[in-house]
Formats: structure tokens, sequence, C-alpha cells
């Protein structure tokens, strides 16, 4: 956790500073220690305002597997049942970033599909998602604080047996220029949201 608290410090010192690392989280067991470099992000591990800075709202999985390869493919959260949905909670100052999510299971007999992700309110991976056999999928996505807290949701688009949510990792990166910022706020502005069910307008990369 120390590691968390120098990030945020290292973010909040003065707004519109740039290029700040990565807040890296490698999803799994609460008692197996992560890949070098990240944090473990455990399945049990809850969000409890003025004793920590980031946690789920609730459990929603189990973690599964360990992180001794190296890679953070290797562990999981994972839910039992379809259609369940987690929501983690980061206190982040407030500002643009870019959030990288790893789901889907890299195992060939397992199907994941149906992940989604949403972020501060707004589907920002909306329904249908992603997922197949056997495969893993990595989404960077937008995000903007304004409230000093980041909520993402990982939920599914329905409640068929393979729509179980199965999460590797999760990166928090803050914009690294102003001009990335400009971007990351464009592409915010473009997200829909659950309710009004509008879609993401994906602009064009330089």
């Amino acid at each position: 956790m120390m590691k968390l608290v120098l990030w945020l410090l290292s973010i909040g010192l003065s707004t519109g500073v740039f290029g700040a690392e990565a807040l890296r989280l490698d999803a799994g067991p609460d008692s197996v220690p992560p890949v070098s470099g990240w944090e473990r992000l455990g399945a049990k591990q809850i969000y409890e305002p003025g004793q920590n800075k980031l946690g789920w709202e609730k459990v929603w999985g189990n973690g599964y597997g360990d992180s001794k390869s190296g890679n953070v493919t290797e562990s999981a959260i994972a839910a039992e049942q379809p259609g369940t949905d987690g929501t983690l909670i980061v206190e982040l100052p407030n500002g643009v970033y870019y959030v990288t999510v790893q789901v889907g299971c890299p195992v060939p007999t397992e199907g994941r599909t149906g992940q989604c992700v949403e972020i501060n309110g707004k589907s920002v991976l909306p329904p249908p998602g992603v997922g197949a056999w056997g495969k893993m999928f990595k989404k960077r996505l937008p995000a903007v604080v304004d409230n000093g807290k980041m909520r993402i949701r990982f939920f599914t688009a329905g409640n068929e047996p393979t729509q179980r949510l199965y999460l590797l990792a999760v990166e928090i990166s803050p914009a690294a220029t102003p001009v990335e910022e400009e971007q990351i706020r464009a592409e915010w502005k473009q997200v829909g949201s659950l309710e009004t069910g509008e879609k993401i307008k994906p602009l064009p990369r330089e």
C-alpha cells in the first residue's frame, strides 16, 4: 500500500504535472504477492474511506492463480456466477487518466464473453463488450475524475453461462502531456452512458 501512497503523492503535488508513472494493479488472491512493479488487487480487498485509498465496493469474486511467472495474466479475480458486477473505487486527484484493463480468460478451455466496463457512470466499454474462448483482451479507456474518486465498474452484457467476469489487471495512467490530456477529454466527451444507451465513437489516433 505504501507504493500506492507514493504514487498518489507523485501525481497530486500540483495541477498540470504530466508523465507520472502508472498505477499497476495485479488482480488475484489477497495472500499471493503481485508481479514485480505491480500492486496486488485482492479479491477481498474492500474500500474503506479513511482507512485505505482503493478497494472493491463489495466482494464479487474469488482470486485464482499466482504471479510466479512474472506475468499478470497468471492470476485473476473471477466471478462464479454470470451477471455479476464489481466496482473498484480509487481515490485520485482530479484530472484525466487512461485506464487500461485486461479481462478475459487465457485458458483455451474457458470461455468468458460480454466483459464490459463503466467509469464514473459512463460506459467506456459498452455492451456487447469483449470476450471469447481462451482469449485475453487489453483495452485502454478514457477517464476523467472531478470529485476525488474513480469508480471502475466491471459488469457483463448478459446472464449467459460464459458471461462471467474475469479480471486480470488494471493500470491507471495520468495524462503524459497536454496533448494527451486534450485527447482523453475529447474521447471522454464522446462516451455514452448506460442510461442513454449511447455508444463510444472512437477517435482516430495519429
